[in-house]
């Protein structure tokens, strides 16, 4: 199976290099996830700060769920 997706350029420039850069912007997602996850197991944070990181991380896969994205 093949698919292909076309655009119209110049007039759909910034979509065109979102698609293509669109495996960076899941790996950014990923580092910084992994980041926050690492700051939350080795760092020593006042409980409002810890849970600030944790509601960030619980974001990011809320809104991937919700998106049906995986970004593990």
């Amino acid at each position: 199976m093949k698919a292909k997706i076309e655009f119209k350029l110049p007039e759909e420039q910034e979509d065109f290099e979102t698609a293509v850069n669109a495996y960076k912007y899941k790996q950014l997602v990923i580092e910084i996830d992994y980041l926050i996850r690492e700051k939350i197991k080795h760092g020593e944070y006042q409980r409002e700060t810890f849970e600030q990181l944790q509601a960030v991380r619980d974001f990011i896969y809320e809104f991937a769920i919700n998106e049906k994205i995986d970004v593990v």
